[in-house]
């Protein structure tokens, strides 16, 4: 209440409402046709995550908002912001509700780093996802790497630069395993983790090497 004839009211619209015209009740006193009740406008909200390396698989969640995504799958695009017409389409797309997309990148290695736009069907989100640069490999030590066997059910075998840093990574970004002072000869036993594709991360002395293991 403001004043003997002045109120505040605040109305929180259920997405199920009907469209159209609506009456204002206050007790017994009613203002006919005074409220309009409009559809929303589609639009994406966000995706997490929302970068990766060159050469990195990513799954990422893609949240909207007034969509239907039940009704059937959207085709999900990347376009690079700087020249559209380098793009990266979607490797699987899962509709978790209305609006939300369980969505898998596979970024190539020459992907143009920097921003780029995210495309569901007609929507649009701006800069909405990174590529980033995954570090060259001049150092002999790091060209030397090896992992295998590749696929594995659990143990890898991991040829490293002595004292380097070991990560593991799922495809949500989620670290799995980390080692700062490795051998030159590592057993890396993932077993209790569930099957799919890691991102394995060997970093030194300001060298980086990614690669992709897969766990079955």
């Amino acid at each position: 209440v403001i004043d003997n004839t002045t109120l505040e009211a605040d109305f929180t619209i259920p997405e199920a409402s009907t469209l159209g015209i609506y009456d204002v009740n206050v007790d017994n006193l009613s203002l006919e046709n005074a409220f309009t009740v409009n559809a929303g406008t589609p639009a994406i909200l966000g995706i997490d995550p929302n970068n990766a390396m060159q050469g990195q698989m990513v799954s990422t969640t893609i949240t909207t908002e007034f969509t239907e995504y039940t009704s059937g799958t959207p085709g999900v695009t990347l376009f690079y912001h700087d020249d559209p017409a380098e793009s990266i389409s979607a490797t699987s797309v899962s509709v978790i509700s209305d609006t939300e997309l369980q969505v898998e990148f596979d970024i190539p290695l020459e992907a143009s780093t920097g921003m780029w736009d995210l495309h569901v069907d007609n929507l649009e989100l701006e800069n909405g996802f990174e590529v980033l640069l995954t570090t060259g490999i001049s150092d002999p030590e790091m060209s030397a790497i090896s992992v295998f066997p590749n696929p594995s059910e659990g143990l890898f075998n991991i040829v490293s630069p002595e004292n380097a840093i070991i990560e593991i990574f799922g495809l949500t970004g989620n670290m799995v395993y980390r080692n700062e002072k490795s051998n030159k000869t590592n057993v890396i036993d993932l077993s209790g983790n569930p099957e799919g594709l890691y991102i394995l991360r060997i970093a030194k002395d300001g060298s980086e090497r990614v690669e992709k293991i897969v766990l079955r």
